[in-house]
């Protein structure tokens, strides 16, 4: 099973509490529906900052972090636009390394 998400979240809580922060974490299962209300729930909550994780960023998406009062950091995931912060990993740089590895 992959377990990229689940480092990925791992990451995140030992900085976040390196730094004295607290994480909620919360999914979504692919429902838009669900998924704005998550995302209004973590605003009511006065939360101090959103990380979304996912690959299945939309224009939609796009528009609803520019109206957040909170700042929101893409974590695996990018806008095309280039508005929203996002931290990523360069693919095929490491699909190179990979690959030159086994030759």
């Amino acid at each position: 099973s992959n377990t990229f998400y689940a480092e990925l979240a791992r990451g995140i809580e030992d900085i976040a509490t390196m730094y004295k922060y607290n994480i909620i974490l919360s999914n979504y299962d692919q429902n838009k529906e669900k998924e704005f209300h998550l995302l209004n729930t973590m605003l009511g909550k006065q939360v101090d900052g959103i990380v979304f994780m996912g690959e299945d960023i939309t224009d939609i998406h796009i528009e609803e972090f520019k109206k957040s009062p909170v700042p929101i950091v893409l974590a695996a995931s990018f806008d095309e636009q280039n508005e929203t912060p996002s931290v990523n990993i360069d693919y095929t740089q490491a699909a190179y390394d990979a690959m030159k590895h086994f030759i």
